[in-house]
């Protein structure tokens, strides 16, 4: 009962601000808004990118198992560690052109936003269609929709674990 206690709540917040996070950065430059509405084929890319480039969860917690070296310093078993995942989506090592929110972006998705092998999120897949879902009912409002003027971003206290817009005021200017 704890467990599902914890991953509902978890669940929700992290798929709300992965959307908001996404809405923002498909507002910043209107013709990526425009790119989506215009072909809505581009809203898995979008999601995608979302998740690389600005991604609700940042970080996690983890117990290190056995005695290992990273980046040169030795950390020993029973360690606690707070592994940064979402940095795998800005490493130049990893992402071509990482500071870019881009939608034409091929081959792998570049993110560890749902964590890798024994610690994968069983709500990927979820994830993924909420937000999905949320960008295509977006894509069929007025094409005029933009930032509130003024906007300048807000995140949410922290963001060692969770990284999220304390809110994304829009308008539908009429001309």
């Amino acid at each position: 009962m704890a467990a599902l206690l914890n991953l509902l709540p978890s669940a929700h917040e992290t798929v709300t601000h992965l959307i908001a996070n996404t809405v923002h950065q498909l507002l910043r430059d209107r013709t990526r808004r425009e790119a989506v509405v215009a072909d809505r084929g581009l809203i898995p890319a979008a999601v995608e990118e979302g998740l690389r480039f600005d991604t609700s969860i940042q970080g996690a917690p983890r117990l290190v198992t056995e005695d290992t070296v990273h980046g040169g310093v030795a950390i020993p078993a029973g360690a606690k560690v707070h592994a940064m995942v979402a940095s795998v989506g800005r490493d130049p090592g990893v992402v071509e052109d990482p500071e870019t929110f881009r939608l034409d972006r091929g081959g792998p998705a570049g993110h560890f936003a749902f964590g890798h092998g024994p610690h994968s999120c069983l709500g990927a897949h979820l994830a993924r269609l909420e937000s999905r879902i949320a960008l295509e009912t977006l894509a069929g409002t007025p094409p005029t929709m933009e930032l509130a003027p003024g906007f300048a971003p807000q995140y949410l206290p922290g963001g060692l674990v969770l990284h999220g817009l304390l809110a994304l005021p829009v308008t539908w200017p009429t001309s």
